[in-house]
């Protein structure tokens, strides 16, 4: 967490062009923050303790060295706390114009996952990926969506890629949207054909074809789009429950059902056989 007063602060002192003291600096913050000269007094005491600012006599304080280092990585957190905010606030799928975007999003780093899968995955991961496969054909001929199952499929790939940096975008996209509930649900009134499209992904990772795993996975992401496009062309999105759908069942990680350790062991075996 960033202290935004103390931020703040040094932010004030750094940008004057003259020592600044209590009273001004209470002046300045009053507008943000209730706090009271005496206050003011105690934290640039503090931030004197800690050696970010250095006292004049009583002309107030300049940043030292190690507070101007200090007050650049304030800054830096700062603006990746907003930053972050705001990208998990565009992921909030509230439109059908907004699920799409996020449809596209995926699609990208997907097409990877599945060629580096198709590259680096072990045969005990190609085995858990095949017992997915299974179960949730299963769960789709007793009528049910599949969106539990299509967590573990998809989780499954983006750790047989051997890229962490991947298998932690794709989470984000997928749990800040909430996109997996949403559509599963949609494809269940088109009628798309998941469990088809996920074993001709399966197939091109058996076989070791990064180029075919990488085209499947694209198609496949290509038809989910199209299916929602097909759904808001006829129906308002407004008949898309979405908040209903946030809150389904779905939601689930694919460790539930693999436990972490075997999928930590399958990468490390990818890994040193890469």
């Amino acid at each position: 967490m960033v202290d935004e007063l103390e931020r703040d602060i040094l932010n004030l002192i750094a940008k004057s062009p003259t020592p600044i003291g209590a009273t001004t600096l209470q002046l300045m913050l009053q507008d943000r923050y209730r706090v009271k000269q005496a206050w003011i007094g105690r934290k640039l005491k503090e931030l004197d303790h800690k050696g970010l600012t250095q006292k004049c006599g009583f002309k107030g304080r300049i940043l030292t060295d190690k507070g101007r280092a200090e007050l650049a990585r304030l800054n830096y957190q700062s603006r990746k706390i907003r930053e972050n905010s705001a990208f998990l606030k565009v992921l909030t799928i509230e439109s059908g114009d907004r699920l799409i975007k996020v449809l596209s999003a995926r699609r990208a780093l997907e097409r990877e996952t599945a060629y580096l899968a198709a590259m680096y995955r072990t045969e005990e991961e190609l085995g858990l990926l095949e017992r997915a496969l299974e179960e949730q054909q299963k769960v789709l001929d007793a009528g049910g969506s599949g969106a539990r199952e299509d967590i573990r499929f998809h989780d499954l790939i983006s750790r047989a890629s051997k890229n962490e940096v991947l298998v932690h975008a794709l989470r984000v996209v997928r749990h800040a949207s909430r996109l997996t509930p949403i559509v599963a649900w949609i494809r269940k009134q088109v009628g798309g054909d998941l469990g088809k499209e996920h074993r001709q992904i399966w197939q091109a990772i058996r076989d070791r074809d990064p180029v075919a795993a990488s085209k499947a996975m694209d198609i496949h992401i290509t038809n989910l789009i199209q299916d929602v496009q097909s759904y808001l062309s006829a129906h308002s999105a407004s008949m898309i429950p979405f908040d209903e759908l946030v809150l389904a069942e779905y939601d689930l990680e694919a460790t539930e059902l693999f436990p972490s350790e075997l999928l930590t062991r399958g990468s490390k075996e990818g890994e040193a056989g890469a």
